[in-house]
């Protein structure tokens, strides 16, 4: 037996972004199971009037008044953004320095609304360290990563010369449908403080690998 609950797109959705004024299904899963129902959905429709949209969530057992509550409160604040599994990229061209041993942002990209699926993201950059002394030190060097959601350290390059070093890697991450990830390209220098890290021509490139269209 199915549980079914409906909603009107012109009454009850009323976040919704114009255009492209329409619920998007695939979003509405995840942000269904981000509210915490945990009852089983057995899946999303919607059927199309000359004037409406109505969508119908159907589950295997009977929402509790509290998961109702959460449905009605997941419909109120749907914005219906539409995803994409196209390419995205983000880049920044020019020379940027840190004189800490902190790691300062070259770019900070947070993706468009993705399709759910596996993505592939490419980094380029070019680092290098100037130093204050003439000879360089064991532990004296640039770094560079690439961070995910400021959790995941998708890579990481050290480099301890003055002269430019391409910094370049690739790597893969699932996505649910809607989500937005962040990727941080960072630098630092590590060792004198009369050391400069420097970096330019930094490039972040994503791709869908195996996505499902939204």
């Amino acid at each position: 037996m199915s549980y079914d609950y409906t909603y009107s797109r012109n009454t009850h959705f009323t976040s919704l972004v114009n255009p492209p004024n329409r619920p998007q299904l695939d979003v509405l899963m995840r942000e269904i199971v981000v509210a915490g129902i945990t009852a089983v959905s057995e899946g999303i429709n919607a059927d199309d009037t000359d004037t409406d949209i109505i969508v119908k969530f159907m589950f295997t057992t009977e929402l509790s008044a509290g998961e109702v509550a959460l449905l009605n409160g997941v419909v109120a604040a749907h914005r219906g953004i539409p995803t994409s599994g196209e390419m995205q990229v983000s880049n920044s061209i020019g020379e940027t320095t840190n004189t800490t041993t902190t790691f300062a942002n070259k770019i900070n990209f947070t993706l468009a609304p993705m399709a759910k699926g596996t993505y592939q993201v490419v980094v380029s950059c070019e680092v290098r360290l100037t130093t204050g002394t003439t000879s360089l030190a064991s532990m004296k060097y640039v770094e560079a990563r690439v961070m995910l959601n400021d959790v995941t350290e998708a890579a990481l390059s050290a480099w301890p010369f003055a002269g430019w070093h391409d910094f370049m890697a690739a790597g893969k991450f699932t996505v649910n449908a809607g989500d937005t990830p962040n990727l941080k390209l960072q630098f630092r220098r590590v060792g004198s403080v009369a050391d400069t890290a420097t970096i330019r021509r930094a490039r972040l490139m994503v791709t869908p690998v195996d996505t499902e269209a939204a």
